[in-house]
């Protein structure tokens, strides 16, 4: 999506962005040198290419001009000071960026997982609050997949992000367009998915976005010229052995309550979860551990849970990995 969005603006407004992933980001040096990494991605011309090389430089990043981008490279500082004042200059680049643009003086800063910054120690996202309400000439597009971490950034009063932009909740992705999207991108490289074929995969990936480009993604390396149902069957099969670590990390990674209710979610769901019977058979000891449990499963991502209806995972195909493989681990 961010991808669209980037590219859109620049053929159709001329207004160039930046994309920074905070996946994985623990500390104030991490936020540092993804953000540095990020300006250097964005460089397209050698005077920009020249700008970030000196603004690099001078907060400590290592950079090399050779080939056709610029290569940077970052190492922690010793004093968290020295830190937080390389992440202040960093954070005023994007208005900066703006204002240098021969055109529209406008740039999109997208700013994905964002929720990841709210466990940096030093309170970052205060330094990035203060520098982001200051830049006149940019928008800001932030990111996460881990709902409860989002809105402890932006809903609690508290903390510095509190009602700094709109919310707006991303669900799942048009079966319709999505296949629609599936068969052009398939036609344009010179092969075809067959109609039934795509409607499979469709029901696999549920919507998901980055399940659905999985899938798609082995089925068009799988087929030959023409992707039918057996190509997409075997896609799943990939994605399922490419993923299993990751499933079995996230599950070891669960309470004995919260596992026990999401394996209930993902091979028994049922309208009827809060029966005596239906919480024996789960292991499940009380409803007031299940509505506990779903809450905290929801909480993190993990699962979904509609108005009126019955809880569902959020990942279809963690789903399917626990109905299918998982006591094969």
């Amino acid at each position: 999506m961010a991808r669209v969005v980037s590219e859109r603006l620049i053929t159709h407004q001329l207004i160039p962005s930046v994309y920074a992933n905070f996946w994985g980001a623990t500390s104030v040096s991490d936020i540092v040198e993804i953000l540095g990494r990020a300006y250097a991605a964005s460089s397209v011309t050698q005077r920009t290419k020249r700008f970030f090389g000196d603004l690099l430089r001078s907060v400590g990043f290592q950079v090399d001009f050779g080939g056709t981008a610029v290569t940077v490279s970052y190492e922690a500082k010793d004093r968290a000071e020295q830190e937080r004042v390389a992440l202040m200059r960093l954070l005023e680049v994007p208005q900066r960026m703006a204002t240098r643009s021969a055109t529209q003086q406008r740039l999109l800063m997208i700013l994905d997982e964002f929720g990841e910054v709210f466990n940096v120690p030093g309170e970052p996202d205060a330094l990035m609050r203060a520098a982001f309400q200051d830049s006149m000439n940019v928008s800001f597009i932030f990111m996460g997949s881990k709902r409860s971490l989002m809105d402890a950034l932006f809903t609690d009063q508290h903390r510095a992000f509190y009602n700094f932009g709109r919310r707006v909740e991303l669900g799942r992705l048009s079966y319709e367009e999505l296949g629609d999207f599936i068969e052009s991108r398939f036609e344009a490289s010179g092969k075809r998915i067959m109609p039934e074929a795509a409607n499979l995969l469709l029901s696999f990936a549920d919507g998901h976005p980055h399940r659905s480009q999985q899938l798609a993604y082995h089925t068009f390396r799988i087929a030959s010229e023409e992707a039918d149902e057996e190509a997409v069957l075997s896609a799943k099969e990939a994605a399922l052995d490419e993923t299993a670590s990751e499933f079995q990390v996230l599950l070891d990674r669960m309470t004995p309550v919260t596992r026990a209710v999401y394996l209930a979610v993902c091979t028994e769901p049922t309208a009827e979860m809060t029966s005596r019977p239906y919480l024996e058979r789960q292991g499940i000891k009380s409803t007031g551990s299940l509505r506990s449990a779903i809450r905290t499963l929801t909480d993190a991502g993990d699962l979904e849970q509609p108005k009126g209806g019955i809880p569902v995972p959020t990942d279809p195909l963690l789903a399917a990995w626990v109905r299918e493989r998982m006591n094969e681990v």
